[in-house]
């Protein structure tokens, strides 16, 4: 709650020091996202996403897009997020392993909302093949939560629990209380 109440601060820095306009907005977007709170993560994303793809940033606008794509997934408009997810994927290049987690922790969640057990456990997999090489709290945290959906609904428990503890216990150790708590949370949903 503390970042959030600290965005338009952040924001005001960003355009102050003549950021892209849309990255105010992602930087909003990504903190209502990461502060747990999907819902108001997604209008701040789609105004980053429209006009990150309009400036031509690619390389941005695959990472906004996946991010949009995940919010959307997780406040449960699952049409929009696999449309969204799409997107993201199209436009990620094959060394970005951030984007290529946002939009196949996207995916994952999509295929678990439409009772896709097998495509979200394979991108599970992946997700957790990519996690290998990344060495980013905050992007594993949510991969981890991502692809434990994926085991989840796959029926592999086992494995989303594992995933869910580490996220605890990785969020625990680093001082990140809201992390931990989004882990604690999606841990006593599992299963």
């Amino acid at each position: 709650d503390a970042a959030v109440a600290i965005v338009a601060d952040l924001v005001a820095i960003a355009q102050e020091l003549g950021f892209k306009a849309y990255i105010s907005e992602w930087v909003k977007g990504a903190a209502l996202l990461d502060a747990g709170r999907p819902a108001a993560a997604i209008e701040p994303l789609a105004g980053a996403a429209a006009s990150a793809g309009e400036t031509g940033d690619v390389g941005a606008a695959s990472s906004v897009i996946g991010q949009l794509a995940r919010a959307l997934a997780l406040a449960g408009h699952v049409d929009e997020a696999a449309r969204r997810s799409v997107e993201a994927r199209a436009l990620t290049s094959p060394s970005d392993r951030w984007s290529a987690l946002l939009w196949r922790g996207a995916a994952a969640r999509v295929y678990a909302a439409q009772g896709r057990p097998v495509e979200a456990r394979t991108l599970a997999d992946e997700m957790v093949a990519i996690l290998a090489d990344i060495d980013y709290p905050g992007i594993e945290f949510h991969a981890r939560l991502d692809a434990a959906a994926g085991y989840d609904a796959a029926g592999e428990r086992g494995a989303a629990e594992a995933l869910l503890r580490r996220a605890v216990a990785d969020s625990s150790e680093r001082g990140a209380a809201g992390f931990a708590r989004q882990a604690e949370a999606a841990l006593a949903r599992a299963g």
